[in-house]
């Protein structure tokens, strides 16, 4: 993990290009992972030092040239508050039922959706790691106990509860 995936870093850098926030007005945003149901993330609109974080860049593939093209985008002032220990269990939790069948069966065509323009390798090449996922009887993928009631599930499925054919909108 690199410094800025962890905490102390980027409290750090909030603190060094963030005026002030407005905690009085909190926005609630679902995101996805492009499969399975939204996650909520509460938003607070903050009053940036600088124009360095009203924007992004994105990359995008030219189906032309199967080159990666670069835009810059603008992001509106939002972010979180603070980073808490909960919310580890609250994606832990997340991740979990994003792991089960329901969900699984059509993982690898929607993370690879517009590489499948050009070439279908990586979305076949995963699609049947999950298929392997879920259909395997080897003890290393079976259900993973956890040693304290606190500590979130690892969810590793078994045959008997793989039901590839399980299709739902709820993912």
């Amino acid at each position: 993990m690199t410094l800025m995936h962890q905490k102390q870093p980027i409290e750090d850098y909030v603190q060094e290009q963030v005026r002030g926030w407005d905690v009085q007005r909190p926005i609630d945003v679902y995101l996805t992972c492009g499969y399975g149901h939204a996650l909520r993330w509460r938003l607070y609109e903050f009053d940036p030092r600088s124009t360095e974080l009203l924007g992004q860049f994105q990359y995008l593939q030219d189906i032309g040239t199967r080159r990666s093209v670069r835009f810059q985008k603008y992001s509106p002032p939002l972010g979180l508050m603070k980073l808490d220990p909960t919310d580890d269990r609250h994606f832990r939790n997340y991740l979990d039922e994003l792991m089960e069948p329901r969900c699984l069966w059509d993982f690898a065509w929607t993370c690879f959706e517009e590489e499948t323009q050009i070439n279908d390798f990586q979305a076949v090449l995963l699609d049947l790691i999950c298929n392997l996922f879920q259909q395997t009887t080897d003890y290393d993928v079976s259900p993973l106990p956890t040693s304290h009631p606190n500590k979130p599930k690892l969810t590793h499925l078994t045959p008997s509860s793989a039901n590839s054919s399980a299709k739902s909108s709820a993912c």
